[in-house]
């Protein structure tokens, strides 16, 4: 959000002081941020007019009030974020913060109880049905940018963000024939402490075969193409949905898994195959450049691994192998782990 916005939204009206807060925060913190701030709070605001309670400062009578009308409909993680931007307005405008009040934690802990559902997590895209999405793509110019576009995404557990940014200086292929790129700025990395992500050999041959055809030797990695040649400036980051989309179409993914997968199926789905291949969740955090284990633990969590798939007839219960994930190989998107070979 920035003033620009402001002015969209409020035309020549005074801001109120809840919006005169959050343009505190701008240039600290990604304008997306900001914007959800601004949006969940507006709706807050209006919810106090309607029941009469003062939105800023708020009693904390009005926050749990809140809270019990969000539950019926809204997610866990979406009354979190609420309350957020109820905490974050508060305390920049110097107004006491009443969000971890006792009424609020009452209200929290019984609208989870009443209402509480599991958050439906984006579908993990892992090594199987990406191989699947690439091959729906020809040999021509689109198909080997989104071939590449596919399995950057997946290899460098990239955020569509991360990925759209990527600069031609920002790859090198290594002596092995597998290949870098260089993260300069991500989501959790504001200040821009650049980090590297490794790539497969498949997946660096791709890179090159792209930039080859499309005659890129500097600048953005990838591009829009129009009219078969591919335009300066990066592409739009609506393309990675846009491709992934079509491949997941064209590759007649199931309707249930296909309405789960988006942008961030492919860090899902890569840390739950190395999670299967035996990564330790060390190395997954570090791969896919994570802060908390917690975030990681709940992603591979939902990966359907069966710990009993090694298992020896006769062995009277006990594991036969010490590794209880099945590598990345054996993997099946539909079916689950293999138990064969």
């Amino acid at each position: 959000m920035d003033g620009g916005w402001m002015a969209r939204h409020f035309g020549d009206d005074p801001w109120p002081p809840w919006a005169l807060a959050l343009a505190r925060m701008q240039g600290a913190y990604a304008p997306n941020t900001i914007l959800a701030y601004a949006r969940c709070f507006e709706r807050f605001e209006r919810w106090c007019a309607g029941a009469g309670f003062s939105p800023l400062p708020a009693e904390a009578d009005a926050v749990a009030g809140f809270v019990s009308h969000l539950f019926p409909s809204c997610a866990r993680n979406t009354v979190v974020q609420y309350l957020r931007s109820i905490r974050a307005v508060h305390r920049l405008a110097g107004e006491p913060d009443v969000s971890y009040s006792l009424p609020v934690q009452l209200a929290f802990r019984r609208g989870r109880r009443e209402h509480g559902r599991p958050a439906q997590q984006a579908y993990g895209l892992t090594a199987a049905m990406r191989d699947q999405l690439v091959a729906t793509w020809a040999n021509d110019l689109h198909g080997m940018r989104n071939r590449a576009l596919l399995r950057l995404a997946y290899d460098g557990l990239l955020r569509r963000s991360e990925l759209i940014r990527l600069e031609v200086e920002d790859f090198e292929p290594l002596p092995d024939g597998t290949g870098k790129i260089l993260v300069r700025r991500a989501k959790n990395d504001p200040f821009g402490q650049r980090y590297a992500a490794y790539l497969s050999r498949e997946t660096t041959a791709a890179v090159q075969a792209w930039l080859k055809a499309a005659k890129i030797e500097r600048g953005p990695l990838l591009r829009a193409i129009w009219r078969g040649r591919p335009l300066p400036g990066h592409a739009d980051p609506r393309l990675v949905n846009q491709v992934l989309a079509l491949a997941v179409r064209r590759a007649k993914i199931p309707p249930d898994i296909a309405r789960r997968l988006n942008a961030h199926s492919f860090r899902i789905g890569a840390a739950q195959d190395l999670a299967a291949a035996g990564r330790s969740l060390i190395e997954i955090m570090r791969a896919g450049r994570w802060r908390h284990l917690s975030t990681v633990a709940h992603y591979v969590q939902c990966a359907p691994v069966n710990v009993w798939a090694d298992q020896g007839e006769g062995t009277g219960g006990g594991v036969e192998e010490k590794r209880l994930w099945r590598s990345a190989e054996q993997w099946n998107p539909r079916e689950g782990p293999r138990t064969d070979g």
